[in-house]
């Protein structure tokens, strides 16, 4: 990996070079047998382009990367007629994200990539809220908030335990890793760095692409604006998805730890660090005994579930 820090500059920021010329922005939509959520996406993700974008920044296109290899997606993306920008139907039959979201580098051919999720929908403010804290920071890549809608009223121990919330940065605060649900990429700087998604990784492959532009010198901040909402329904409202989600982001992040370093120190801290999830979720839930709570025990459960995730993540495959 090229190892040289590639940011946009303040100048740069505003245009080509400083030239004033607007920067043109891309949006991909990655989706897998999900026609509905993706409709619903889609349709708000162009009226969100529609309007005027941020200054010294221009849309340029909406790339809809189908990762089922049938191809269901087409049908929802070829109807698309009278849209504001030009809307781009491909399907990368290779499977796992990773994959879709390297399709969807090499085909924009735009100065910023967008990523967002089928099962999400923007908000007001998006995507102008990054592409603003893109400009103002000069960073290479701008995270920014997932808020949840429930589509049902989930149970009191989901509510009780805050389940769903995520964090919130401080506003252009540096992060060394970010998500890829609401992500935007200065495609100059990760072209520079030679930055691709690893599709060896099972899980939690933009944690490590993100990872490796932060250690390639590259500029990662959040953004408070320009957020984007996730739909949750009552399959997630369940123990198993719980434990299970927790087993695989904790897992996803020694993969990625592991995968950028043939150090020993890494694996020594990931497996002390999984010991210490397996010893604080098995207290979280004796201690959720009394006073009962439910929330409580599925929290030091899904811990400790987490702890197990860390430790599978030391070993190959």
């Amino acid at each position: 990996m090229n190892s040289s820090s590639v940011n946009a500059s303040p100048d740069e920021s505003s245009g080509h070079g400083g030239t004033g010329e607007p920067r043109s922005v891309s949006v991909a939509i990655l989706t897998f047998k999900r026609p509905s959520d993706l409709q619903r996406c889609l349709g708000e993700v162009l009226v969100a382009i529609d309007r005027d974008p941020a200054e010294g920044f221009s849309f340029s296109e909406i790339l809809v990367i189908d990762n089922d290899a049938a191809g269901s997606a087409r049908t929802v993306v070829e109807p698309t007629t009278g849209a504001p920008v030009a809307v781009r139907y491909l399907c990368e039959p290779s499977p796992g994200v990773a994959n879709a979201r390297n399709r969807a580098l090499a085909e924009c051919d735009t100065d910023v990539l967008l990523f967002i999720d089928d099962d999400e929908v923007p908000t007001t403010d998006w995507p102008n809220g990054l592409l603003a804290a893109m400009a103002e920071s000069g960073a290479a890549m701008v995270g920014g908030p997932v808020d949840t809608r429930f589509t049902t009223q989930p149970p009191d121990w989901v509510v009780e335990g805050s389940f769903f919330e995520r964090d919130n940065p401080a506003h252009l605060a540096t992060q060394d890793w970010l998500r890829s649900g609401n992500l935007a990429l200065d495609m100059r700087a990760v072209n520079a760095a030679r930055l691709s998604f690893d599709a060896r990784l099972r899980v939690s492959e933009d944690v490590a692409f993100t990872r490796a532009a932060a250690a390639s010198g590259l500029k990662l901040v959040w953004s408070r604006h320009g957020s984007v909402a996730e739909y949750v329904g009552p399959d997630r409202f369940t123990v198993k998805w719980r434990c299970r989600r927790e087993y695989m982001a904790q897992r996803g992040w020694a993969d990625t730890t592991m995968s950028l370093s043939d150090q020993d120190g890494p694996a020594l801290r990931t497996a002390l660090r999984g010991g210490h999830l397996l010893a604080t979720g098995f207290v979280g839930v004796a201690r959720a005994v009394f006073p009962p709570s439910k929330a409580r025990a599925v929290q030091g459960l899904a811990t400790f579930c987490g702890g197990l995730g860390r430790l599978r993540g030391l070993r190959p495959g």
